[in-house]
């Protein structure tokens, strides 16, 4: 309300007031002893609108300490502080007076020399420099990170030197070089001491032995020379292969494989005679124990009989040219035409399907694999020469299949039992003509009223291509009068044979079965 502020001092007329704020509010600006900044202690000047606006004294402050304190802005861990921390309490005097915003070192001289205790290194016995932001950030002076590349012309502190003392590399009081690498990976400037005593013949490329975190981390590669080191040649000494301050070859071979160029001593010593390929029968492991593929090399692997022989029983040597060359594996008669000729030369010359590569004894020809036609019974020891022409073993016969006797049987056929059907295996086995077709279970003709009465099977069997159809009236047809005598009291009776055969099933003459 206006009387707020006007009061009736001029017996009611509203007079002018003074427009500063501590007119009106000096109250306000001592009672701020009790608030977060004593302003009086503090000797804060009663220009209030520098801090405060007219909305709220408690909220809302908008001091600018950079307009006021020549750009030096309240950042990172300046921005929590009391302003006592920097200015005398009273009049608001800075206690220091830095250059600018990046001037560290003249408020925090102390911090600097103090460090020798609460560090891990002491800057002021280090002589470490005074720009401080180099390694310390507004925020905080712990997590200091320096960065050493951009001080130093790219050299990143990695592997072991991260952990060094700044004086294992830096003279003081300037921080000096003593040494001066050309780049990251030149190790020898600085450790050409160590290089002397370890190896002084070896080159000063250090890296491609060494790793950065320790001299014992031998790791060099040697394949960066097209030469792999595998095999009996790891554990080697440089010596071996090399000569020389640097390292020069002894011999250079051609590339990885080639074993010849190093160990021709060695090849001329053992077998001079063989081929001087020789990882196609040793390992990189060892000369003992060469074990040469000859499958995978040529074609033609060693199986059976041919793996104990010696190399010179099919290769001349020392060029080791065939002395025969078969068309493959399987292709025996190439090399073995003698033994063919002397065994058997009226056989085929493909010799494995009888024979085995372990022996030529044995043979043990699949007669019914290859042909269809197994060899049973009586077939099983006949000479070929039984059912084939020599010396092309072409077939004299040509059977439909394995039970086709008739085919090449016609003959024993027509003496045996001419009108019988071809089926020969109804009667016979493949073990022997003797039949086993017994008849008597149907009807006894072995036995019994007809036994002997009957000279041929074409006696009762008038259809010779179906034996089911049968007669009794060859034998009984002139005493058609006298068996209708016999069989006046019999119903149903007639002169026929299925009739005959219905009633009389084992052939005597009393009724074997009656209507």
């Amino acid at each position: 309300s206006c009387e707020s502020c006007h009061t009736d001092e001029l017996d009611g007329a509203f007079g002018p007031l003074d427009p500063s704020c501590i007119s009106c509010h000096g109250a306000d600006y001592e009672s701020t002893a009790n608030g977060t900044v004593d302003h009086v202690a503090a000797g804060f000047p009663t220009t209030c609108d520098a801090c405060h606006n007219t909305l709220s004294f408690s909220n809302g402050v908008l001091f600018d300490h950079a307009q006021v304190s020549n750009g030096f802005d309240l950042v990172g861990a300046h921005s929590t502080l009391d302003c006592s921390s920097c200015h005398n309490p009273g009049n608001l005097e800075p206690l220091f007076d830095p250059a600018d915003q990046n001037d560290c070192f003249t408020c925090h001289e102390t911090d600097y020399n103090e460090t020798a205790t609460t560090s891990i290194l002491d800057h002021a016995a280090s002589n470490l420099p005074t720009d401080c932001l180099q390694c310390h950030t507004v925020d905080s002076w712990l997590g200091a990170d320096f960065d050493h590349p951009a001080v130093s012309n790219g050299f990143a502190l990695v592997g072991a030197h991260m952990n060094l003392d700044c004086a294992s590399c830096h003279s003081n009081p300037d921080f000096s070089v003593p040494f001066d690498p050309a780049s990251q990976n030149d190790c020898v400037a600085c450790h050409e001491a160590d290089h002397q005593d370890a190896h002084p013949d070896f080159p000063t490329t250090c890296l491609d032995c060494h790793g950065i975190d320790s001299w014992d981390a031998d790791a060099f590669d040697h394949s960066v020379t097209g030469f792999a080191l595998v095999g009996a040649h790891i554990n080697l000494d440089c010596a071996s292969c090399h000569v020389g301050p640097d390292n020069t070859p002894i011999w250079i071979p051609s590339s990885q494989d080639d074993c010849l160029t190093c160990h021709e001593p060695d090849h001329q010593d053992a077998h001079p005679e063989f081929p001087t390929t020789c990882i196609d029968c040793h390992t990189t492991g060892s000369w003992e124990g060469a074990a040469f593929d000859h499958g995978t090399t040529t074609g033609f692997p060693l199986h059976g009989a041919h793996l104990p022989l010696d190399c010179a029983s099919c290769h001349l040597l020392p060029g080791f040219e065939l002395i025969w060359e078969p068309s493959g594996p399987n292709d025996c008669f190439t090399c073995h035409e003698p033994d063919h000729q002397d065994a058997h030369p009226e056989f085929p010359t493909t010799c494995i399907d009888c024979h085995t590569t372990g022996s030529w004894e044995g043979a043990a020809f699949d007669h019914g694999a290859q042909t269809g036609f197994p060899l049973l019974g009586a077939h099983l020891p006949l000479d070929c020469s039984s059912c084939h022409l020599l010396p092309g073993f072409e077939l004299i016969w040509e059977p439909s299949g394995p039970n086709d006797c008739f085919t090449c049987h016609q003959e024993d056929a027509q003496q045996a039992h001419s009108g019988f059907p071809p089926t020969c295996l109804d009667c016979h086995t493949t073990d022997s003509w003797a039949s086993t077709f017994d008849h008597d279970p149907i009807f006894p003709i072995y036995s019994g009223r007809h036994e002997g009465e009957w000279p041929n099977c074409q006696t009762c069997h008038t259809n010779p291509s179906n034996f089911m159809v049968f007669t009794c009236l060859t034998c009984h047809e002139h005493r058609q009068e006298e068996m209708d005598n016999k069989h006046d009291e019999v119903g149903g009776y007639v002169y026929e044979s299925n009739a005959c055969y219905s009633c009389h099933p084992d052939g005597e003459r009393n009724l074997g079965r009656r209507r």
